[in-house]
């Protein structure tokens, strides 16, 4: 959930509540000062704030080590394009979209796009795969399989709320990748899990 706080004689008010497939805050403040919180820490800039996100998932990623139980074969993951997070990918549930600024909406879309980047990345590093190849489209689900051996893409089923979905090359259709994870996980515990949920539920289907 993103949500942005309208600053007015240091207490928060006019909350707008936006859902979003990442968990971050933006603070506005009434002064024309934006402050961008990102990874626990708050900046005056949304370029310092998306460097630190980058700075923060490298260091995960970096520590991210290879499964001991490999499915194998080619995987292609698509990224949801920056325009579809943007028509698709922001719902607001409390207050008006209209009350968002361009450079909100920017900060939300390209924050959003690099934690799928991560979320790739990290499947990657993972090898849960012998090799994974990435694709951007504004319409993922109407990508083909070609010659790869698994599909993973996320498609919008309404506004603000996406579902993640993997297909054999063998399947008809495509079904839903639920991220079974624990609560509470941060950091390199919680892409860890959400890797291994990937896992599971492929070598699942497989039996």
């Amino acid at each position: 959930m993103l949500i942005f706080y309208k600053k007015a004689k240091e207490r928060f008010k006019e909350i707008i509540k936006i859902s979003a497939l990442f968990s971050f805050t933006l603070l506005l403040g009434c002064t024309k000062q934006v402050y961008f919180n990102s990874w626990g820490q708050t900046f005056t800039s949304k370029g310092e704030a998306l460097s630190h996100q980058k700075k923060v998932q490298n260091s995960i990623l970096a520590d991210i080590t290879p499964t001991d139980k490999p499915i194998g074969g080619r995987a292609l993951f698509v990224y949801p394009s920056r325009e579809l997070l943007e028509e698709k990918g922001i719902s607001v549930t409390s207050g008006t979209r209209k009350n968002l600024t361009k450079e909100q909406i920017e900060y939300t879309v390209e924050f959003m796009f690099e934690d799928v980047r991560y979320l790739a990345d990290a499947i990657h590093r993972r090898k849960i795969f012998n090799e994974v190849d990435f694709h951007v489209s504004s319409t993922p689900g109407a990508t083909s399989i070609r010659n790869y051996d698994f599909l993973i893409y996320m498609e919008f089923r309404m506004t603000g709320v996406g579902e993640w979905y993997f297909k054999r090359k063998e399947s008809k259709s495509p079904k839903v990748w639920i991220w079974s994870i624990p609560a509470g996980l941060t950091g390199l515990s919680r892409i860890l899990s959400i890797c291994d949920s990937l896992q599971s539920t492929l070598q699942e289907d497989l039996d």
